[in-house]
């Protein structure tokens, strides 16, 4: 018996609670098909599901049900299965693959597909835990209705989206979760100790990460996606615990304007079955205000740049059992409830919108066909031909989306850039995915409203400073296009030749860090070429540029006899080319034996982790030095800095945060560690505690006063907007003869910008590597008085104090991990800043 309509005691969650008064004659369950708790040992809500439990219970029903088939679509970093339950009648299943195929090939005359994806946040997990109860309903209910729903529908369900993520939570929260509920608001159970379960293994927010796909899981989601084409995608979530239930719409002013406007009617079509739903059952809900449809990466938003609906369902979480709310005490099985009933309406609304959906993506894609054919844009073309493992890694986010990639078949001059033939590629924008791509390249700064819940811009040739060039009418014909593009090959390097004297390789390639990483490590000498230098391999001149890496062969003390084969290996992974040296004697330039020509030395690197640090910037740097460039990285917590014993290593990374807890003591250890010749590395948040310390000599500027004018108070949400910077690309000077700058190929880069704070370019006029331009906005939303206050500001700094190097770095260098641009400047911290060297003293003695 229910105490009351919020919270259940803990021995009181009946299957019949979830059910009786949602599904009329849901007491006609087959009993063949065994419910989530035969397989748990308790009923849903009584503890929160692990992801291994979810698993178990999605096969099990897939050998007792002939409604269901359970596939694998991937693994997460954690090596947990990524499962989706595919469910429809029996007859749909015999011919689930001949479905697949017509969606993969745009045929919109099959069944309805509707996808239902739960807890792309880990600690968000009432959705996960209905998602047992939905497919148990969709299994095992004998309803002729349901029956016939099944018949001409086909339903993705998405049981665990964040299975690593979710993994922590549940442990933490099952661990304080006693025989008496606790609903206090301070209680254990309800505060998750830094990361917390949000993100994935690498603290990674995967509901950004739909667009860039960038992580295992949502890798495999958006080429499931890909495959099913759904007309409906739910996307269910948690907000927090004072709130009531969201679903969308969301604020019609901020809807991306590629999305058309018979989107956001159907949005609010199917709102309506949710409402009549709530208004039932006599719950608390909203619409229309809070979230926006504008950023296309997240799991809501994805969907509608191609043809479907995509909804966000937020549920004021318990996160534990129950906890105190202003709305009175919230419980976990009434959070699984509210998403179960949202579930079972976003059904009900599909299959009786079965045609308006269904008009509306074969509607979507003609119209943009016709946007398309009337576009001055015709084609876009691209090539990195120093990188190839940087546009590799481009070609694979295209082509996750289903975007058409051919080579280009002739040469191609666009505004000074050159595109050779058989070496780039190209984008005609006629094809399905056209209002896709046109998301993806677009440089947008002008919005009909200031406010963003998320990103206001996400270039993805800027992410990845790839050169590329639209064509226009003019300039395009159907000539260009060479071979499609179809299975990628990862690109591989090699070995030149043989040499008695040296090796050397360029550090233009993106994983250039990484070979170099491992040849430290396996005791080999290397030097870095700080001045450019011409020299004889193979017979034939060959320019080593600065950032260069030389491996002389008569300082090693390593094993020389096993230098060339380990040196083939690298190659060959790490997309390099290893050329042989003849002579040590340069044609141009130094000479292999210069002093110019630096040592390296093996890095050992700090990352500061916990309380008071954003994980998400902890994560990327984690993800970009430990996944990506294979390079050990410790990660203390602040909170025990005291025992840290920084002689122990060569650098210390502050990730974006706030860094108060340092005290005096920690901020002294660290400028003498510093001065003895450590590397420090700030990045966004953490410069401006940087700034506040003695031995830094320059100083943040944080926002400037707007003054005491007197406004409307309907107008604080836009107005505070514009002293914000919501996720926007600047253009910044890069000086490439820096060692920070080295291995880049132009002297401009893109960087993402998500905070106001202003750097000065450094007293020292060699100090700045990277400058913000006078007009830096290619993209997103700068307010006008944030513009002039970046312009000319210092994107990246690097200061000399005593011995040591401190970096300063005002961008978020691996953004998401999809700023594979920017991200080579942290690597360029990370090998070269102990190399730099500071100005000549004018009064020291020199002979």
């Amino acid at each position: 018996m229910l105490t009351s309509w919020l919270t259940l005691p803990a021995q009181a969650v009946e299957l019949s609670y979830y059910f009786d008064k949602l599904v009329p004659g849901s007491s006609n369950l087959d009993p063949e098909v065994p419910a989530p708790s035969e397989l748990l040992g308790f009923e849903v809500g009584e503890w929160h599901v692990r992801p291994e439990q979810s698993v178990d219970y999605l096969q099990l029903l897939a050998r007792r049900s002939p409604r269901v088939l359970v596939e694998e679509i991937g693994r997460t970093h954690e090596q947990r299965p990524l499962l989706q339950a595919i469910i429809s009648s029996p007859a749909n299943r015999a011919r689930i693959d001949e479905i697949r195929a017509a969606r993969a090939a745009g045929k919109n005359d099959g069944p309805l597909i509707v996808w239902l994806g739960y807890s792309v946040h880990g600690n968000e997990a009432s959705g996960a835990n209905a998602a047992l109860l939905m497919a148990y309903y969709l299994a095992a209910a004998r309803d002729p209705a349901l029956e016939k729903l099944l018949e001409r529908t086909v339903i993705i369900l998405d049981p665990a989206l964040n299975p690593d993520g979710m993994t922590r939570f549940s442990s933490w929260v099952n661990s304080y979760r006693g025989r008496v509920l606790v609903p206090d608001n301070l209680h254990a159970e309800h505060r998750e100790i830094w990361p917390n379960g949000r993100g994935n293994h690498y603290w990674f927010d995967l509901n950004r990460d739909w667009l860039m796909v960038q992580q295992p899981e949502s890798y495999a989601r958006v080429l499931k996606f890909q495959e099913w084409k759904p007309h409906v995608l739910g996307d269910f979530h948690e907000m927090g615990t004072d709130g009531t239930y969201f679903f969308q719409p969301g604020v019609p002013a901020r809807q991306n304007p590629l999305t058309p406007a018979e989107n956001l009617k159907l949005t609010d079509a199917i709102a309506r079955y949710h409402a009549a739903a709530f208004d039932a059952d006599k719950r608390l809900y909203y619409s229309k205000e809070g979230f926006d449809d504008f950023y296309y990466g997240k799991g809501s938003t994805y969907p509608d740049i191609q043809g479907s609906v995509g909804i966000l369902f937020e549920q004021a979480s318990a996160r534990g059992h129950v906890q105190n709310s202003k709305n009175g005490p919230i419980s976990f099985p009434f959070a699984i409830r509210n998403q179960l009933t949202t579930s079972l309406s976003t059904l009900r609304a599909a299959d009786e919108q079965r045609q308006q959906l269904m008009s509306y993506q074969s509607q979507f894609y003609a119209d943009a066909a016709a946007e398309a054919s009337k576009d001055e844009q015709r084609a876009i073309v691209f090539a990195e031909p120093s990188d190839p493992a940087r546009e590799y890694q481009f070609l694979r986010v295209l082509q996750a989306h289903g975007i058409v990639i051919n080579k280009l078949a002739a040469d191609v001059r666009v505004d000074g850039n050159f595109f050779a033939a058989g070496r780039a590629y190209v984008i005609a924008l006629e094809q399905r995915q056209y209002r896709l791509i046109k998301s993806l390249f677009e440089t947008r700064k002008a919005f009909a409203s200031n406010v963003f819940y998320d990103v206001s811009a996400w270039t993805l040739p800027l992410a990845f400073d790839m050169p590329q060039a639209s064509l226009g009418k003019s300039q395009w014909r159907r000539e260009l296009l060479g071979e499609r593009v179809q299975k990628l090959t990862p690109p591989a390097g090699k070995v030149q030749g043989d040499s008695e004297l040296a090796y050397a390789f360029a550090w233009d390639s993106y994983y250039a860090p990484r070979a170099a990483n491992q040849l430290l490590r396996e005791g080999y000498k290397l030097r870095v070429v700080t001045k450019p230098m011409t020299v004889k391999s193979q017979g034939a001149s060959r320019e080593l540029a600065r950032g260069s890496i030389v491996i002389p062969l008569g300082i090693q003390s390593a094993p020389v006899d096993k230098l060339r084969a380990l040196l083939a290996d690298i190659a060959n992974r790490d997309a390099i080319d290893v050329w042989p040296l003849q002579s040590g004697y340069a044609e141009a330039g130094t000479d292999l034996g210069s002093p110019s020509l630096k040592a390296l030395a093996t890095p050992n690197v700090l990352l500061l982790i916990g309380a008071g640090v954003d994980a998400n910037s902890a994560g990327e740097i984690w993800h970009l030095l430990d996944y990506r460039m294979h390079l050990p990285l410790t990660m203390s917590h602040l909170g025990g800095f005291a025992d840290v014993n920084l002689n122990d290593y060569s650098h210390l990374i502050l990730a974006d945060g706030r860094y108060k807890s340092l005290n005096d003591e920690q901020s002294k250890r660290i400028a003498e560690w510093v001065k003895a010749g450590g590397t420090l590395i700030a990045i966004d948040g953490a410069v401006q505690w940087a700034s506040q310390q003695d031995f830094v000599r320059n100083k943040l500027q944080t926002e400037t006063d707007t003054g005491d004018k007197r406004l409307p108070y309907a107008s604080m949400e836009e107005k505070e907007a514009e002293k914000k910077i919501a996720g926007a690309i600047l253009l910044a000077n890069l000086d490439r003869s820096h060692p920070l700058g080295f291995g880049f190929a132009r002297d401009t880069l893109p960087l993402f910008r998500t905070h106001t704070d202003v750097l000065p370019p450094l007293k020292s006029p060699y100090a700045t590597a990277a400058q913000f331009t006078d007009a830096p906005v290619l993209a997103g939303f700068v307010s006008e008085d944030n513009v002039k206050r970046l312009a000319g500001s210092a994107a990246l700094a690097a200061e000399k104090v005593g011995n040591g190097t401190i970096v300063l770095a005002t961008t978020s260098l691996a953004f998401r991990a999809s700023w594979f641009g920017s991200s080579k400047l942290l690597m360029n911290a990370i090998f070269f800043a102990p190399i730099i060297d500071k100005p000549a003293d004018p009064g020291a003695n020199v002979e």
